[in-house]
């Protein structure tokens, strides 16, 4: 879940007057943060440790395995 901050420059008190000290005009001048990748957990990364020893993975494949989370929480691993 992703918290959200509504900003309505509609309402400022201070609008027009103090837009070029305003630290909303400085936020939306920022490149947004790269997504962060979730790690695996200790039940993911046995799994892929037990395919590698049984042969059905290539240590080579691990280094491009993925999580993703979709917006129910639920991780898929690829």
């Amino acid at each position: 879940m992703h918290d959200e901050l509504h900003i309505d420059c509609r309402t400022c008190p201070v609008r027009d007057r103090m837009c070029g000290d305003c630290m909303v005009t400085h936020l939306y001048a920022l490149a947004p943060p790269a997504p962060r990748q979730p790690a695996l957990d200790r039940g993911e990364r046995a799994a892929l440790d037990m395919f590698v020893s049984l042969g059905l993975v290539d240590v080579a494949d691990l280094a491009s395995v993925e999580v993703e989370v979709d917006e129910t929480g639920l991780r898929s691993v690829g």
